[in-house]
């Protein structure tokens, strides 16, 4: 084998070789970055409060009375609740915490009440000692199961 050969051979394996080590450590210092990232992120529920159609922009109001603004109105309504995926950007100060995204999460808007206000009513219930059941006058059925006995 001719001496050019060889070392053409060594050069051509010690770039494999770097190239390799290369990749691992990009890998690596990837995943490092993104375990890092993922520590400054977390959940939030908030209430919508105001809606800016005009600029596009809507308010939320978190449970200890923080107020978050993002844009997209589209159909969110007042008092639907959104849930806010957060990044703290590793700091304690809440105030430079930023929304990274935010999905439509329900309308907790007194569902219960329009219902709790109507004219419907029990048109017949079962009971056998561990389930309760009722059938309401618009046609709902309800269900509920005991768990624990507490009065004696």
């Amino acid at each position: 084998m001719k001496k050019s050969t060889r070392s053409e051979i060594l050069r051509l394996s010690m770039a494999c070789s770097l190239s390799a080590i290369a990749i691992m450590s990009g890998e690596s210092l990837g995943k490092w970055k993104m375990e890092k990232q993922m520590q400054n992120l977390y959940p939030l529920s908030a209430r919508i409060v105001t809606i800016n159609e005009t600029s596009d922009e809507v308010t939320a109001e978190d449970s200890n009375g923080n107020l978050w603004g993002f844009s997209g109105t589209e159909d969110y309504e007042l008092g639907d609740t959104v849930a806010l995926i957060m990044n703290s950007k590793g700091t304690k100060d809440i105030k430079d915490d930023e929304i990274v995204s935010s999905r439509y999460s329900g309308n907790a808007n007194d569902w219960w009440k329009e219902y709790c206000d109507s004219d419907t009513t029990i048109v017949d219930w079962n009971a056998n000692g561990n389930e309760l059941s009722f059938m309401t006058s618009d046609g709902i059925e309800l269900y509920a199961e005991k768990t624990e006995n507490i009065y004696k």
